[in-house]
């Protein structure tokens, strides 16, 4: 079907869907766009960083432990010892529960094998603890001392070393969610001004075209009526198209044959 053969109102009713149609196109992609922006920003805020928060948490009361028995080491005063070891087990308990609070959150299978390399390496040195409080408790001190320089330290750094290994795999994935978000905000940028783009090309080209069809129709019936009206009938006039202005140049055509008639 010709468009000169649509009604004005229809053919102006055809180019505002076709307008709201690319303004929906371009909204729908960059609503799309933004929610995998979300996505990857809440993956890093909610998911990745608080799990290398957690780490740090269980490193950090790791080194709390290291300084007090060490400390039961320089201490002699029987009270600030037991504070010492008291500290000691509060920090055991704040790893494990933060190991378990891992333990639910990670997923992968790599994050999965790295955490149970951490918790093989706490379960060595955790026994190494409990022989150095047993040689505290019992004052054997300089046996407690060759203990923590020797079997427990290297306890302590393979504990460490698979601690620094989670964070390092953790780091790498907030790194990845980062770059990830840093991609699709370039890919939205750039699809929404090419979408735009063409949104207002086409969206000109429909206002260009529906115009010219209404307008040119309606122009050629100003000049026949205006030759008419200065007494001109020779005039031919062609109807192509059944719109409104076509119906005009009809009535028009209809005049000028009548008058000639006459």
């Amino acid at each position: 079907m010709k468009i000169t053969n649509l009604k004005i109102g229809a053919r102006l009713s055809l180019g505002f869907m076709l307008i709201l149609a690319l303004m929906i196109i371009v909204a729908t992609f960059s609503i799309n766009r933004f929610l995998l922006m979300s996505e990857h920003i809440d993956k890093t805020v909610n998911d990745r960083y608080p799990k290398t928060v957690q780490v740090n948490h269980v490193e950090a009361e790791l080194n709390i432990i290291a300084r007090s028995m060490r400390n039961t080491l320089i201490m002699s005063d029987e009270q600030q010892i037991k504070k010492e070891l008291d500290r000691i087990d509060n920090s055991r308990k704040e790893i494990v529960d933060t190991l378990d609070k891992l333990n639910k959150s990670i997923t992968s299978e790599q994050g999965k094998e790295l955490l149970g390399k951490v918790t093989d390496a706490r379960t060595q040195y955790v026994g190494g603890q409990g022989q150095f409080m047993k040689l505290i408790a019992g004052n054997q001190k300089e046996e407690a001392k060759a203990l923590l320089l020797g079997e427990l330290r290297a306890q302590q750094l393979a504990y460490f070393g698979t601690l620094d290994k989670l964070l390092e795999y953790q780091g790498e994935l907030m790194n990845t969610s980062g770059k990830d978000a840093e991609a699709a905000a370039h890919t939205a940028r750039i699809m929404v001004f090419l979408l735009a783009g063409l949104a207002l090309l086409l969206g000109g080209l429909a206002a260009w075209l529906i115009t010219r069809s209404i307008t040119r129709p309606i122009n050629r019936a100003v000049k026949i009526a205006q030759t008419v009206a200065g007494g001109d009938l020779t005039s031919q006039i062609e109807v192509t198209s059944k719109d409104e202005t076509g119906q005009l140049l009809q009535a028009l055509k209809d005049m000028n044959d009548s008058l000639s008639r006459i």
